[in-house]
């Protein structure tokens, strides 16, 4: 649905001109990024559906291997620590346990970078662009 409506193609091109200059890892970063963003606000599994056909638009548009991209949307709904929307287990302990979102965000800052630096930096060492 997002290919065959431009819409995977036009959230390409604003992260081609983002991170332009940047070249696949640019795109990689933003692909992740994008689907990091997404689990936020939405369930990782309609992050993880939205992501695919943008980092299968990505990958065709850097002529890169597409493995790693479609590695990648696999982990960024897997990241969301920053906020109690995203996953339902903290929705469910948010109330209960009198949370703050400054809570989440101060445990989920830094959980999230070093999930990050680890995904990231590990994809791409097993399955190379």
């Amino acid at each position: 649905m997002l290919e065959t409506s431009g819409a995977a193609g036009l959230v390409v091109q604003t992260l081609q001109h983002v991170f332009d200059g940047y070249g696949v890892w640019g795109a990689f970063i933003g692909v992740y990024l994008t689907t990091l963003l997404l689990t936020e606000v939405i369930t990782n599994n309609a992050a993880a559906a939205l992501g695919f056909p943008i980092a299968l638009a990505a990958a065709r548009a850097l002529d890169a291997e597409p493995t790693p991209f479609v590695l990648i949307v696999c982990d960024g709904p897997s990241a969301g620590f920053l906020s109690p929307f995203g996953y339902q287990t903290h929705l469910m302990v948010f109330s209960p346990g009198r949370y703050r979102l400054a809570d989440f965000l101060r445990v989920g800052i830094p959980v999230s970078l070093t999930y990050s630096i680890i995904a990231l930096v590990s994809v791409p060492m097993f399955f190379p662009f």
